[in-house]
């Protein structure tokens, strides 16, 4: 084998192996992560129902969220941020009904 050929199998050979490293490095990192947010959730199960309600979850939203753990920090998110959007509703429509009744009361004096 000549010299040229030598250092171009060298080369490639380099290549894949930088590239099985990138690999299993990012396999590493997307397991590290999992499990992370695994344990976070775990973390959140330890709350109190009232604990969860201030952040906007439930323990069945918690446990939802293990059914995509891969997504578990962005599902929890979405679900407080629906319910906190739903409860902001439910209060401009209660605000929104009691100004109309006060305006029924004040208009048969």
């Amino acid at each position: 084998m000549t010299t040229k050929a030598k250092t171009h199998l060298t080369s490639f050979t380099g290549t894949i192996a930088a590239t099985m490293v990138r690999g299993v490095a990012v396999m590493v990192k997307n397991v590290w992560k999992a499990w992370q947010a695994r344990h976070d959730a775990a973390v959140l199960l330890e709350f109190d129902d009232h604990m969860l309600a201030d952040i906007g979850l439930t323990r069945t939203d918690v446990m939802s969220a293990f059914a995509t753990p891969h997504k578990m920090s962005e599902r929890l998110e979405a679900l407080a941020r629906e319910r906190r959007h739903a409860s902001w509703a439910a209060a401009r429509e209660r605000i929104v009904e009691h100004a109309a009744h006060i305006g029924s009361i004040g208009g048969r004096a």
